[in-house]
């Protein structure tokens, strides 16, 4: 008797135990689902860890094509003419940019080859000259850009052409008001080099900024290697910077410089330009003016009435 009631007690226990587990397993993966969801959920209160504080600042420059409809990169590397596309030339364009900026520049580009068929042919720069100049009327920019590269690549003789074609230029956009930019190679070339160019040629050229194009270098290291190292970028800079001259004279805004020890004095239309101004400014209206040759007196500038 006692033996059957122990077997009945004791599947009755077994039967109470099954029925536990059978109730309490699904409400814990209910509970551990919830905690783990709720866990997710619930925002930290911890502090972010603090962000390292930039010791610079980066400033982005880019090209911008004003206008709708947006460009892509599809479109600003088409060959475009007229008013076709967002790379193209308008008035609109033009009056957009100049609205939102203090200087513009028109970007003259090209290759050793290109360049040699335009430097090489006196009638080609004439005409070159002419329509830059008549393009800067028309849209009153600042100046012109050339943009001629391939550095490494030009004869001694297509560099003495290129300087030629920059004085021409340069001459012309001074005596009519406007001011020449030219591009560069972050080089510092010596009699072993096999670059021609010499910064140092242009400190007595009508050139008013020089763009050094220390960006230029992903092609020296090769893949995996920065395209501009600190290092490099200051060693550059202050041997460049060595090599430059500012020939100008606040006091008197006439251009003075020393070659093969020979001292120059040389005035352009802006020197005569400010010491009009000057004059006119301490009621003075008729002046004259002793030059050289058939250059313009003065830039942008009409004759006063008496």
């Amino acid at each position: 008797m006692k033996i059957l009631n122990k077997v009945a007690f004791t599947k009755k226990f077994l039967f109470v135990i099954l029925s536990m587990l059978i109730i309490s397993i699904p409400i814990a993966l209910i509970t551990i689902y919830y905690l783990q969801n709720t866990r997710q959920s619930v925002p930290s209160f911890a502090p972010e860890p603090p962000h390292p504080t930039a010791s610079w600042k980066a400033h982005t420059m880019a090209w911008i094509y004003p206008g709708p409809p947006a460009c892509n990169a599809v479109n600003e590397y088409q060959l475009t003419t007229g008013t076709n596309g967002c790379n193209a030339y308008s008035s609109e364009n033009a009056l957009e940019i100049k609205k939102y900026s203090i200087h513009q520049y028109v970007t003259v580009s090209g290759n050793t080859p290109g360049m040699d068929a335009l430097v090489t042919s006196q009638a080609k720069m004439v005409q070159a000259v002419t329509t830059l100049k008549t393009f800067l009327d028309t849209v009153k920019f600042t100046g012109v850009e050339i943009d001629f590269e391939g550095f490494s690549h030009w004869t001694p003789q297509q560099y003495h052409e290129y300087k030629n074609f920059l004085m021409q230029l340069g001459n012309t956009l001074h005596q009519n008001g406007y001011k020449l930019m030219i591009d560069g190679p972050a080089v510092i070339a010596d009699d072993s080099s096999r670059y021609q160019w010499r910064y140092e040629d242009f400190n007595t050229f009508p050139v008013d900024y020089i763009v050094v194009m220390e960006y230029d270098w992903q092609y020296d290291f090769g893949i995996g290697t920065p395209v501009a190292p600190l290092v490099r970028e200051q060693d550059v800079t202050r041997k460049i910077l060595g090599k430059i001259m500012d020939i100008n004279d606040n006091a008197s805004a006439e251009m003075m410089f020393t070659s093969a020890g020979v001292f120059y004095d040389y005035a352009d239309s802006q020197t005569v330009n400010t010491k009009r101004s000057l004059l006119e400014a301490l009621g003075i209206k008729n002046i004259s003016v002793w030059h050289l040759g058939g250059n313009q007196w003065f830039s942008g500038k009409v004759e006063p009435h008496a």
